[in-house]
């Protein structure tokens, strides 16, 4: 079903949109659209044992952590803002705000659905920087260093994305 999703919105893009006036924010809707499709499919590629556990985290572990992505999740980013149509599944409820906006997929297990979640630029910079190669203490010093993101926002970000479990230590 899915890859029919996709080939509808290949066929939306290429003969529709191409030749008729389409509705306002098509293409954005398009593609957020096929970035969770593309998110669900990628589901049937992780191992069980790969999922993301629930665990708590304390202060004094995160410098030593070595946080990285958890294995499912997109960011999309749309030149308007859907979230109202997208919360409310219903495109005649709900005003389309301006944009850019940028919005993180995820799919913490197989076990709940997927979540939609707006990011600002720190909060993207700081999931680009996860690695799982360097520690918190390192990403932090080089985020400050290159963004002058201080290393106790970093500090805070990372552990509240572990605590999403949209990274993994």
């Amino acid at each position: 079903r899915l890859a029919e999703c996709e080939r509808f919105a290949g066929y939306v893009r290429t003969r529709i949109m191409k030749r008729r006036l389409t509705p306002p924010h098509l293409d954005a809707v398009v593609a957020f659209e096929l970035a969770l499709v593309r998110l669900l499919r990628a589901t049937a590629g992780v191992p069980a044992d790969a999922w993301p556990v629930r665990r708590t985290v304390t202060e004094a572990e995160v410098p030593a952590l070595r946080p990285r992505r958890s294995p499912v999740q997109a960011v999309v980013e749309l030149e308007v803002d859907l979230l109202p149509w997208i919360e409310s599944a219903d495109p005649l409820r709900g005003e389309v705000g301006a944009g850019p906006i940028t919005l993180l997929l995820d799919v913490p297990s197989l076990d709940e659905v997927h979540r939609i979640k707006t990011i600002s630029e720190g909060v993207r910079v700081v999931l680009e920087a996860c690695d799982g190669e360097h520690t918190t203490e390192a990403l932090a010093r080089a985020l400050d260093d290159e963004c002058g993101l201080p290393p106790a926002d970093v500090y805070r970000l990372v552990r509240g994305l572990l605590d999403e479990r949209i990274l993994v230590a």
